[in-house]
This record gives C-alpha cells, structure tokens and sequence, in this order.
C-alpha cells in the first residue's frame, strides 16, 4: 500500500524540505549527514510523531501501525472546523481523497487567516504584511506577488488572493506564524470548550495531550501546496512534450 504522507515528501523540492523543517522546528543537526531520501523518511516520521497524542501513539507502536496521513489530515480538519464540537465530516467519508482534505484544510486556514486579519488594527497588519514580503522574497517572488499579497494582507482581504502554489505556501505560512501561531492554542480549544469547569478542565487535559498543531498545521498546508505544485509542473511538463 502506498505510504500517501512520504509520497507528499517525495514531491518537495530541496528548497521545500528546508521548510518542511522549519515548520515541525527540527534542529539542522537532526538531518545533517543523511541524504535526500532518509531526510524525506526522518521528517515524514517526525510529522506522525507529533500528530498523535501520546498515549495513542502508545498504544499504535504496540500494534505496530502507524498513523496514516489521512488521520493525520482529518484530525487537523476536525479541529480547523468552526463549532463546539468540531467534526469536518471526513470520518464518515471514505470516498474523499487526501488531496480533497488537504484543500478543505487550505480553505480553513485561509478563512481563520481573512478573519483575524479583518479584526486587526492598521498596525498589526502592517507587522504581518511585513512577515509576510520577508516570505515571499526568500521564495523568490516576483514584485507583482509581493504587491497583490502585501494589499491583500493590509486590507484583510486575503480570502480573495490567488497566487503561485509555491508563493501561496510562503504566504500561508507567514500568515500562520504572524496570525495563528501566536494564538494556536485557540485555535485547538475552540472545538473543545464546552462551558463551566468541566469543559475548562477537559479542554486543559486536551491541550497538555494534544497533537502539537503548531507544527502539524502549517507542515499539512505546505505539503497541500508541495502536491499543488509538483501537479502544475507535471502539466507544464506534459504540454512541452
């Protein structure tokens, strides 16, 4: 069967490997000495490590199965998923792909990333547009991307901007750094709370054992953009041929 997650690994270039991890926080001594395909296989498997809970991960290792990357996506699109209770709907839906999660995931962090933007002060735009254009320009962006993501961001219209998959992955991540990063733990919690101690105290035990989405979230969204782009270079390949 094959392994979905490495797959995405196997499609990242060089320069979106570096990111990768950056984004699961590996330190550069982790990989240093191994070649490109152990990297790919050290960082898919840091990505399970830390997408499950604990004591889940426990008890997967004594069946000797590991966690797929569709759990791993339909657990972040459950918790991306506005409510209460947060359910994507993904888990009574065994028809839908990964790719089909991984955009439903894309949509979620864009529609949080709009929405904080729209509450923010004309300063701290500024700071995120700021975060934002050192982004895109380690990716190499052109002026153009940099002028349309830098007014989208200011106005808070982000929702709205279509760039390059590999511009609109720097962007996202900026956006979830500046944005979300510093305020993750709502993001987690605000399908758990429940209201009253129980709910406080449930929510606190879930956080203490939950996958740490600082680094799952914005590791997902780069591979959806990672599978995005190796799509659009197999296309440009295919009209030259």
């Amino acid at each position: 069967m094959q392994d979905e997650l490495l797959s995405r690994f196997l499609m990242a270039t060089p320069t979106d490997l570096t990111d990768l991890s950056k984004d699961l926080k590996l330190a550069p001594e982790v990989l240093e000495g191994l070649d490109a395909a152990a990297k790919r296989t050290r960082m898919a498997d840091e990505l399970r490590s830390v997408a499950g809970h604990t004591l889940m991960n426990l008890a997967r290792l004594a069946r000797s199965r590991r966690l797929s990357y569709r759990e791993i996506l339909i657990d972040v699109a459950d918790k991306l998923t506005p409510g209460i209770i947060s359910r994507s709907g993904f888990h009574d839906c065994p028809e839908a792909n990964v790719a089909t999660i991984e955009n439903y995931i894309v949509e979620e962090v864009r529609r949080l990333a709009a929405d904080r933007l729209q509450k923010m002060s004309s300063e701290d735009r500024r700071q995120v547009q700021g975060e934002i254009e050192r982004k895109l320009r380690e990716q190499g962006a052109s002026d153009a991307a940099l002028k349309a993501a830098g007014a989208a961001v200011a106005a808070g219209t982000v929702s709205g901007l279509v760039l390059a998959s590999a511009a609109s992955a720097a962007l996202y991540s900026g956006l979830w750094t500046a944005l979300v990063g510093m305020s993750v733990r709502q993001v987690v919690i605000s399908g758990l709370a429940v209201g009253g101690p129980v709910g406080v105290v449930a929510g606190i035990v879930m956080l203490l054992t939950s996958p740490s989405y600082g680094k799952t979230i914005p590791a997902v969204v780069r591979l959806a953009f990672i599978r995005r782009s190796h799509d659009e270079r197999e296309a440009l390949m295919k009209e030259a041929s």
